[in-house]
């Protein structure tokens, strides 16, 4: 009974952190996702990274709209390499603060057994990952290897990514209270 209270308790509590969410906050606290790039930057901190990009999307509210901000701006940097391996870099921003990268590798197989061994990351599936393998680094990197064959069978689409976990939960919660 006195588990089941306190389980309720501390639920209650996180609900009422999260219900005061601004949604464009930026955390004192960064989390590393691809080669050293940190999540919560700015798409103008990034641009200073790399000057040449094209914009994938680019969405937000309505003028007016009464709701916190909702925005999505996505941009591909093309010949982008890590760890020895040329690709195409795509960066997502919520609000503002980059959340997500994911990294599109000309030769997948190879550079996933590459960034395995250069972070020391130990895939696995879980009952939450989707059928997708994922690890997780400190402090908030959740990574994941996308290849779907079943789902893309030319293999274009083959990828891996970095998200910052408190942005992707900002973002759910979003989506949640107020679509």
């Amino acid at each position: 009974m006195l588990c089941s209270l306190l389980a309720l308790m501390i639920a209650a509590c996180d609900q009422d952190v999260l219900y005061a969410t601004s949604f464009t906050e930026v955390a004192t606290e960064r989390t590393k996702l691809i080669d050293g790039i940190e999540s919560y930057q700015s798409t103008e901190e990034a641009k200073r990274r790399f000057q040449k990009w094209e914009v994938i999307e680019n969405s937000s509210l309505a003028p007016g709209d009464k709701r916190p901000p909702f925005s999505i701006h996505v941009v591909a940097i093309d010949n982008y390499s890590h760890l020895g391996y040329l690709g195409t870099l795509r960066l997502k921003f919520f609000n503002n603060r980059l959340a997500e990268a994911r990294f599109y590798p000309s030769s997948f197989d190879q550079y996933v057994e590459r960034l395995k061994i250069a972070d020391k990351l130990a895939f696995k599936f879980t009952e939450t990952s989707v059928g997708l393998p994922e690890a997780f680094a400190s402090p908030h990197t959740h990574v994941w290897i996308y290849n779907q064959p079943h789902i893309d069978p030319s293999g274009k689409e083959k990828y891996v990514g970095w998200r910052d976990i408190r942005l992707e939960k900002e973002e759910g919660l979003w989506i949640k209270r107020y679509s």
